[in-house]
């Protein structure tokens, strides 16, 4: 079984690795080729609409992962419990929808985005079918079937990429193909996935399968209007501070950003299914498998993050067009604040195995309040960089909060080595991101980093095999 976990992973982790590796290098060519302003404006736009509806329908992608594997559940219960998720994010969705078109107009208003005042359409297919589309994919990949998810996935992401290349550089669509491209590629997929899926989908609705999901569900989905004002804040309070052409800079780094960070939620999004079916093995190697998975993220997790200094610096940044070169400025910090929360999912997921599941709604509350406050003083003191360090800072914090919570609850204390180790990482990333004085030894430092948590990664791993 840990060997079948551990091969899941490495083929969720290979492919998403590529399928957030190509958008990063598609995305400076598409970019150069947009007005830097109607693309800050249009990622402003995405971030206060899309994030809302797919976090308010997070309760029910969480209570699928939480039922699915239930050996309590017979196979009818749970294709019952996929089936009446869909219908219950259709009626949320549609509700939703109507909410947020309503004030539609005064959102362009406020946020003076005059240029989308007639791509309403356009903004509400975009939601539905990124909603659908990554629910239908969090049932392919609760389900066990890495390949099939792969194949939906690549067509969501890399044929959205290419056809938005398409769109933008060959054809000359401006904003209206940047925005277009995913809704097409994601359609596409969403048909191939629903194919794949169609037995789970076929079963009847039931409304104690509804309550199931509303009762689990329900404190995930409350963290969607902390999650929205989060996510919409440091873009509104940036685009009012520095304007629109700054914003479309910060915004491509968050892009690359959250690129990376969803490479790692996916990782780890296959890594829970996993554990939950691993659960009646001995404590201390469930405790092992968690370890390897962890040790595994943090290795990944600064790897990239001396990747991204290179790049960022030498290349797939700056040079495709002068006018983004600030980006480069935020992209290390955002990787953090995007990345870490993830990384330490592999700590939650041990957390919630051992029936803490509320520990993570707390942590996300207190996290989102964090980011509350630091938007609102260091975007208005340092501008758009304030928004960067306000999201790392927000990042390290709820990856430590997860780690003490998971202490509290079994989990291995760092050693005096692995905290300094962590400690020096995060330090050295931080200040390549800020100077660039003593290059080459803070990259040194970054590299031994690297290979401490990778000897780690190795010795877990040599335990597992010996389960």
């Amino acid at each position: 079984m840990s060997i079948k976990v551990g091969r899941d992973i490495f083929t969720y982790g290979i492919g998403e690795l590529i399928f957030k590796l190509l958008p990063i290098l598609i995305l400076p060519f598409i970019v150069r080729n947009l007005d830097q302003a109607e693309f800050g404006a249009a990622e402003l736009m995405l971030t206060i609409m899309n994030s809302f509806i797919i976090f308010l329908c997070f309760g029910s992608g969480s209570a699928i992962h939480r039922y699915y594997n239930d050996p309590k559940f017979s196979l009818k219960e749970r294709s019952e419990i996929i089936s009446t998720s869909f219908l219950f994010v259709i009626f949320i969705t549609t509700l939703s929808l109507a909410i947020l078109f309503l004030f539609y107009d005064y959102l362009i208003l406020k946020l003076n985005l005059y240029t989308f005042k007639d791509y309403k359409l356009i903004f509400a297919l975009f939601i539905i079918f990124s909603i659908f589309g990554q629910l239908t994919l969090d049932v392919i990949r609760i389900r066990g079937e890495p390949l099939q998810y792969l194949l939906v996935a690549g067509l969501a992401r890399i044929g959205g990429g290419l056809l938005c290349l398409v769109f933008v550089v060959f054809l000359s669509f401006g904003v209206k193909g940047y925005l277009s491209a995913p809704i097409i590629a994601t359609a596409s997929a969403l048909i191939v996935g629903i194919l794949l899926i169609r037995s789970d989908l076929s079963a009847s609705f039931k409304w104690n399968s509804l309550r199931k999901i509303v009762s689990y569900g329900w404190p995930f989905a409350l963290l969607a209007p902390l999650q929205w004002l989060i996510s919409g804040l440091d873009r509104y309070l940036i685009a009012s501070d520095a304007g629109l052409a700054t914003l479309g800079s910060y915004a491509m780094a968050a892009k690359i950003a959250t690129m990376i960070g969803l490479m790692f939620a996916s990782i780890l999004s296959a890594w829970g299914p996993s554990a939950a079916r691993l659960q009646a093995i001995s404590k201390s190697n469930f405790l092992a498998l968690h370890k390897m998975v962890f040790y595994g993220c943090l290795t990944a997790f600064f790897a990239t993050c001396l990747l991204l200094h290179w790049f960022s610096n030498w290349g797939i940044i700056l040079l495709f067009s002068e006018i983004y070169s600030e980006s480069h400025y935020y992209v290390l910090p955002l990787v953090i604040g995007s990345s870490l929360p993830m990384v330490s999912a592999t700590l939650y997921t041990y957390i919630s195995l051992s029936g803490k599941t509320y520990t993570y709604i707390l942590i996300n509350i207190a996290g989102g309040g964090l980011a509350l406050i630091l938007n609102l003083i260091l975007i208005n003191r340092i501008g758009a960089l304030g928004g960067a360090i306000s999201s790392a800072l927000v990042g390290i914090s709820i990856f430590l909060l997860n780690y003490f919570a998971a202490v509290k609850y079994g989990f291995s204390r760092f050693t005096t080595y692995e905290l300094l180790s962590f400690a020096l990482g995060i330090t050295t990333v931080f200040t390549l991101a800020t100077t660039s004085k003593y290059e080459i030894f803070l990259i040194i430092l970054n590299s031994i980093v690297i290979l401490y948590f990778l000897m780690r990664f190795f010795s877990s791993l040599k335990k597992v095999r010996e389960l």
